[in-house]
């Protein structure tokens, strides 16, 4: 949201086959240079401080859904910049009727309270962004496991005040005069900026890079940053620079 688009809405669908309550609240996280989200208790550009939202808990039977409204108070910011907060919905353990369960027995039961957070942006002002990446890592799948897929460590190096959001597409060539083929992709990928660096691992869909192949990493704007192309980068796989 920004200065132009004050509300928001979230749409949360009960996709289970029973009836749920969810308490809905605001969660703060810092991104390490790991790509590993770290509650933070000081955070200093929260999102929560300029924001409303309601209702705060629902109930929900199977399939049912509900949407959460967000509003953007400007009044409340000061400065220029971005601000980030992860709206948090976690399913409530449902109440136990005691009167199902034999007085003469005991018994041990385990129930997950699963949650979802989702992260909100507020944006103020004219911001900036630049990513570029950084030296790429190849880790090989495991020889002895069919199902051991090949990945890349990443390096996202970011500067300026705003976040990015895109798509991260990687191809290779095989031989000169080859095809392209695409080997990976991850879609909703965001760079904040409290990390001038985070690392982040790419899954890949073939278990084996070939010596001498060619791999092209395209990073790529999404939503408000279609048709940009934020950074690219080519290299030659030779594995005695690369871990197997």
């Amino acid at each position: 949201m920004d200065e132009q688009n004050r509300t928001g809405k979230v749409t949360l669908v009960n996709t289970s086959t029973t009836t749920n309550s969810y308490r809905i609240n605001w969660i703060e996280y810092s991104q390490d240079q790991n790509n590993n989200y770290v509650v933070e208790t000081n955070s200093k550009s929260p999102a929560s401080r300029i924001l409303s939202y309601s209702p705060r808990q629902v109930t929900l039977e199977p399939q049912q859904a509900q949407t959460i409204r967000l509003r953007y108070r400007a009044n409340r910011v000061a400065e220029d910049g971005e601000y980030r907060s992860h709206l948090r919905m976690t399913a409530l353990a449902p109440e136990k009727d005691d009167s199902t369960i034999p007085s003469e027995k005991t018994s041990i039961s385990i129930g997950l309270q699963l949650s979802f957070d989702l992260p909100i942006i507020v944006r103020k002002g004219k911001g900036d962004l630049s990513v570029k990446l950084g030296e790429i890592e190849v880790i090989q799948g495991r020889k002895d496991n069919a199902r051991s897929m090949a990945k890349l460590k990443v390096p996202f190096h970011h500067s300026g005040t705003f976040s990015g959001t895109g798509s991260l597409r990687i191809f290779m060539q095989t031989k000169a005069g080859s095809d392209l083929q695409q080997i990976g992709t991850v879609n909703n990928l965001n760079v904040f900026p409290n990390s001038q660096a985070v690392t982040k691992t790419i899954p890949l869909n073939i278990s084996h890079i070939p010596a001498g192949a060619a791999i092209k990493v395209t990073y790529e704007g999404s939503k408000e940053y279609k048709d940009r192309l934020f950074a690219e980068k080519i290299f030659r796989y030779e594995p005695s620079n690369h871990l197997n």
